[in-house]
């Protein structure tokens, strides 16, 4: 396969759009203008005759035949003709005048009276199914006619049978050399040296260009309200209705032009050709397409020109040539092999918008034709051009992918392209780079959608091979996987500050491919999203191992690791415990944010009691902060009854290794603030770890905790001699309502205050307890009786006095006692009378729903004739039923239906 040279002006080779038939030949009279409407040609002559020929065989062997030759048509030459086909009319300019004709029957219809004197005319007629499509707010056929510097403006109304004024007329500043319309609402004037656009509304003029003053003013419409005007340099322009220049394909080309190899003197357009009428030959170039001169026609000597529905009329002085395009299906082949692909497809779509055409172009594969297209423009490096059209066509991103280098060779063998793909490189291979992350990103979201919508992908579309060909992505799964690892490897060549947005979402990137290739670029980070999404954890963490304090490395801190760590859960407990131990060991803060700032919640956090064990026997040092974070900060608190019990040991064994006076007192007060503060930890368990002679105060509030107060108190009171520390601790079990206590009002705090404080009254009056003993105390304290009186006076109502009373030394002075025993005898004097007012009440209450009782029931129904249900609304009679207090009457069955109604209502009452 040889590439299509890019150079602007070459011809093809052995390719004529068009047939060049000679269809009459020295006429005996002049002809000045024709018009072709198909089949008839009317030819207007210099004698004012009008010619009607039938034209019959342009496909084939055309032939011509005069049907009638009207010599009264005028009396002066024709100057011109125009035949509007839809409305059946035809327009005429002779001897100064415009006139309209039957096209059928030539017969006349109107003259326009205000026209007489006019040099030139142009009309301007759009259907609605014109590609142009122009407003038509009057009418889609419009007159402008030139008389004396001025522009007669009309319309055709419809149904009606002359034109109409469509404006006032427009003044000239000069004589106007040629006047056509570009679209319904502007006109191109050329007044002396320049063209001019002119708006029909508001009569606005807008200089354009000049013109060759060798050949004049030559313009011609062109299609979607475009005209086509020459100017000097033999160069044609192209302007829209608002005067501006129609531009090339691409957003940054220049203003549109057509070059000619000599300065035309007419102008028409056959889409998609422009066909340049010199004084010596016939010149047929394309628009939009990059090979311009397509065909050289040896026509000399034209002065007219008309052309309908794809056939072109041109007339000299005695002669009439008919250029009549070639079959399309054999043009569009000839094409396809010089590899013109782009005016191929612009034929074929010209042919199936034409349905006299779309016959020929029943052997033409346009799919092929469009990938052979996109296959040439990736060759000619119009990369993002072939890549919109391989999508657009839904071709196998497989074989999109075979032509860039990073497919591997095995499969890029795979796949038959119809030419051998350019090696490209620099900035090239960087363009084409980009033109495939945007045909990938964009295929790729098509597939998303349909994998969330649960739709099976359209089978993919063969790219260049006819036979055999099989599908190299045939399911989802490779052809997802192949569009990621593509778009991974295109980014790494193009853009590689895109990788890491592509790996953050959901992929299906080829593990091991693109870890070779993120290694082979040294991309670490991305590396480690890559594992992420993957789910390949120790991999992940066996990376930033390697890495920590390299040089160089994106991920040599151990921040990295930390919070790798921290987003691990469950699942991953031994990867967390393997590979935090290198943290811990370089540093231990470090390490410990692992687990007390860990990401992962709910059934997905890290067994606490599996942590403080993995502490323990790694980092024990780190044992006592992890448990403080999770009792003490962590909201909520952790109550659970192990790690509280483990943590009061811990405080514990660290008073114990502490040796200095102030070290000692701070480990004390902070197992000691514990020990009062919690309530989740197991008292019995952590007193059997206390020796018998020390940390007496911190065995005195386990055993308050037991519900030993008796020898709690006695310890602190008598062993301690800290009677103030015996009172503090009664007054911290009270404060602290427990589950057997309840709220504060409850009955059962007084029974508890009673039982506090009357093992508080014991062990300041009583010896020593047996199990005191134990403590192996140096001496028998005395009964602290002035304490224990004073406890008495300060809270006389709160010790009950039978528990008081016997443990008093006989010779205590009753004077003592007077208020501490007055306070209790009223409060249990109240405590009679709000008993004695609770019974009142409960008895009134009994006697209040006995009565209501008894007057429900003494109610009576009488079942009448006309008593009906309350549900079903049929009569009772003497069927059984039910009676509600509410005194409705329903059926014995429709009972339960009553009661839900009821018991609803009264639900929505509440």
């Amino acid at each position: 396969w040889r590439l299509a040279s890019s150079e602007s002006h070459v011809m093809l080779e052995n390719y004529e759009p068009f047939e060049a038939v000679t269809i009459l030949h020295n006429l005996p009279l002049q002809i000045e203008c024709l018009t072709y409407c198909g089949p008839t040609l009317l030819v207007g002559t210099n004698q004012g005759h009008l010619l009607s020929y039938s034209i019959s065989g342009l496909d084939k062997c055309p032939s011509i035949q005069l049907l009638k030759s009207h010599k009264s048509f005028s009396k002066r030459p024709i100057q011109q003709l125009e035949a509007v086909v839809p409305l059946s009319l035809l327009i005429s300019l002779s001897d100064g005048t415009v006139s309209v004709h039957n096209l059928d029957t030539l017969k006349a219809l109107s003259v326009l009276d205000r026209t007489r004197g006019a040099s030139l005319f142009a009309c301007c007629h759009q259907t609605p199914a014109d590609p142009g499509g122009g407003s038509g707010r009057q009418s889609n056929l419009r007159l402008c006619v030139h008389v004396k510097q001025r522009l007669l403006l009309y319309h055709w109304p419809p149904g009606a049978w002359q034109f109409a004024e469509l404006r006032q007329e427009l003044a000239l500043p000069a004589a106007a050399r040629a006047v056509s319309w570009i679209g319904p609402t502007a006109l191109c004037v050329a007044l002396k040296t320049d063209y001019f656009r002119i708006r029909v509304d508001d009569g606005e003029i807008l200089e354009l260009f000049p013109f060759s003053p060798a050949t004049g003013p030559v313009m011609a419409p062109v299609e979607r309200n475009t005209l086509a005007l020459c100017s000097k340099d033999s160069k044609t322009m192209f302007v829209n209705e608002k005067g501006r220049w129609r531009r090339g394909q691409k957003s940054n080309d220049g203003p549109l032009m057509v070059k000619w190899s000599k300065e035309p003197l007419l102008l028409q357009y056959l889409a998609p050709f422009l066909i340049g009428i010199c004084a010596d030959f016939v010149e047929v170039r394309t628009v939009d397409q990059r090979t311009s001169l397509i065909q050289n026609l040896d026509i000399p000597s034209l002065r007219s020109v008309s052309q309908h529905r794809g056939v072109l009329f041109a007339a000299s002085a005695k002669s009439v040539y008919c250029l009549h395009p070639r079959p399309l299906s054999a043009q569009i082949k000839v094409l396809i092999q010089r590899r013109d692909f782009e005016l191929a497809l612009r034929l074929h779509e010209i042919g199936q918008s034409d349905p006299d055409r779309a016959d020929e172009l029943r052997d033409i594969d346009v799919s092929l034709v469009k990938c052979h297209y996109a296959f040439n423009l990736f060759c000619q490096r119009q990369f993002a051009e072939s890549l919109d059209l391989l999508e657009l066509l839904s071709i196998d991103p497989a074989n999109v992918v075979a032509m860039y280098p990073i497919a591997p060779r095995e499969f890029r063998d795979r796949v038959s392209f119809p030419g051998r793909v350019p090696e490209f490189s620099g900035q090239d291979l960087l363009e084409s780079y980009f033109a495939l992350a945007k045909y990938l990103s964009s295929v790729r979201k098509k597939l998303l959608a349909q994998i969330a919508q649960k739709v099976p992908p359209p089978p993919p579309i063969q790219f260049y091979t006819v036979d055999k060909y099989q599908p190299i992505t045939a399911d989802l799964e490779k052809l997802r996987q192949l569009v990621d690892t593509s778009l991974l490897k295109c980014y790494l060549e193009s853009n590689p500050a895109l990788v890491p947005s592509l790996l953050r979402t959901t992929n299906y990137c080829h593990l091991r491919e693109a870890e070779a290739c993120l290694k082979q670029k040294r991309m670490w980070p991305s590396l480690l999203l890559l594992y992420k999404n993957n789910n390949d954890h120790e991999s992940s963490l066996k990376l930033l191992m390697e890495h920590y304090q390299q040089p160089g490395s994106q991920i040599s801190n151990i921040e990295d690791s930390v919070q790798y760590l921290q987003e691990l859960g469950v699942p991953y407990q031994d990867l967390i415990f393997r590979y935090s131990r290198w943290i811990i060991e370089r540093d231990p803060k470090e390490g410990l944010r692992i687990f007390t700032e860990s990401q992962a919640d709910g059934d997905n956090a890290l067994p606490r009691i599996e942590v403080a064990n993995f502490l323990e026997s790694s980092a024990p040092q780190l044992l006592t902060d992890y448990l403080e974070h999770c009792v003490l900060h962590c909201k909520p608190p952790d109550t659970s009854e192990s790690l509280h019990t483990r943590l009061a040991n811990q405080y514990r064994l660290r008073l114990e290794q502490q040796t200095g006076p102030l070290a000692v007192a701070g480990a004390r007060s902070r197992l000691l603030a514990f020990l009062r503060r919690s309530r989740h930890y197991n008292a019995q368990e952590l007193l059997a770890r206390y020796p018998n002679n020390d940390m007496l105060e911190e065995r005195a509030l386990l055993l308050s905790r037991l519900g030993q107060y008796e020898l709690a108190f006695t310890i602190l009171a008598q062993y301690l001699e800290s009677p103030e520390k015996a009172e503090s601790l009664a007054e911290e079990i009270l404060s602290q309502p427990t589950a057997e206590t309840g709220d504060a009002a409850d009955s059962s705090l007084a029974i508890l205050q009673g039982e506090v404080y009357g093992q508080l009254i014991k062990a300041l009056l009583a010896p020593l307890p047996a199990e005191a003993y134990k403590l192996h105390a140096p001496r028998a304290p005395a009964p602290m009786t002035q304490r224990a009186l004073q406890l008495l006076k300060r809270r006389p109502g709160q010790i009950p006095p039978v528990r008081v009373l016997p443990l008093l030394p006989p010779a205590t002075p009753l004077a003592d006692l007077s208020d501490y025993l007055l306070t209790s005898l009223q409060r249990l004097e109240a405590e009679k009378r709000l008993l004695q007012s609770r019974r009142g009440l409960y008895h009134a209450e009994r006697l209040q729903t006995a009565a209501a009782f008894a007057r429900v029931r003494s109610g009576r129904v009488a079942i009448e004739e006309g008593t009906r249900c309350s549900v079903c609304q049929n009569r009772i009679g003497a069927s059984a039923f039910a009676r509600f207090p509410s005194r409705q009457v329903t059926h014995y069955g429709c009972m339960a239906v009553m009661r839900a109604r009821l018991s609803g209502r009264q639900s929505g009452a509440e």
